[in-house]
């Protein structure tokens, strides 16, 4: 039951970065992509896996295909930074509220 409670949590983070963003997951997982916009959007989507799904740095890495964990890391203390210095980082801040406004009502309507 958790596994599948695990999943549906995944999905609906995906789908929240995909709406709000207009990626598609092959766009923002894709490792060779270094746009900004893209970089950021990875970053979004570590933290979201770390705080939501409470996934270990290793298993975020894995199923991003990383070899190891330390690019999860440095995403996830970049969302972080973020969060401390909100006006400095207007912009990556306002993406982060929509993608987990929007996954919080998504969550909401499926349960």
């Amino acid at each position: 039951m958790k596994f599948k409670h695990e999943i549906k949590k995944y999905n609906d983070i995906v789908s929240s970065i995909e709406e709000v963003t207009g990626i598609n997951k092959r766009q923002f997982q894709n490792k060779g992509s270094r746009t900004a916009d893209n970089i950021m959007i990875r970053a979004i989507f570590m933290y979201m896996c770390r705080t939501e799904l409470k996934w270990t740095y290793q298993k975020i890495a894995q199923h991003m295909g990383y070899l190891d964990h330390s690019t999860i890391i440095n995403g996830i203390r970049k969302v972080s930074y973020w969060l401390e210095l909100p006006k400095l980082y207007e912009r990556e801040t306002d993406l982060l509220n929509m993608i987990t406004e929007y996954y919080g009502q998504e969550y909401k309507d499926a349960v």
